[in-house]
């Protein structure tokens, strides 16, 4: 987790070669892990660690940090975006297939994406990817699980504001 966390800047056998020597205090690079191992282990390991690693960070945060606020309000915000996911079997099983392009003949599969942001503290509070044919809608419910009462939440403007207008009406 914490090799991953800290993101590949040039070769994942390289980048593994380094960690290690970092980790074990070595004077040399000497390898203790492929890149074929060490790819094939990520591949088992499952999404929900890093939701509630990113949890974790995110309520030590809040309940042991000075963090900062407006107006006595913790400011959030969300956004999304559009996204092009790879072309792989199992995320078109997953996200399907839309086209794409300027001409609209490209295949691809899309998704769209969705964070909740502290905006002060610069700390993402969720994020959400859900299939492009979904909406921005289903997302915002899904952010407003994290939202506490006395927060100040700021939307773009648009439909999505009168949504959410609708919701706290309801």
């Amino acid at each position: 987790m914490v090799f991953i966390s800290r993101g590949v800047k040039s070769s994942l056998q390289r980048e593994l070669d380094s960690f290690y020597k970092e980790v074990t205090g070595g004077d040399f690079n000497i390898r203790e892990v492929t890149k074929g191992a060490f790819t094939q282990a990520r591949a088992k390991l499952s999404h929900e660690v890093f939701i509630k690693l990113n949890e974790s960070v995110n309520n030590t945060f809040y309940s042991e940090a000075p963090y900062l606020v407006w107006n006595n309000m913790r400011l959030l915000s969300i956004d999304g975006t559009r996204l092009v996911l790879p072309n792989h079997k199992s995320v078109k099983e997953e996200f399907g297939e839309h086209s794409f392009g300027p001409n609209a003949d490209s295949k691809r599969s899309l998704a769209m994406g969705s964070f909740l942001y502290d905006s002060i503290n610069m700390l993402t509070l969720d994020a959400q990817i859900a299939p492009y044919a979904s909406s921005e809608r289903e997302l915002l419910y899904k952010h407003l699980e994290k939202v506490q009462k006395g927060d100040l939440l700021l939307l773009d403007r648009g439909k999505l504001v009168a949504q959410c207008k609708r919701l706290f009406r309801e």
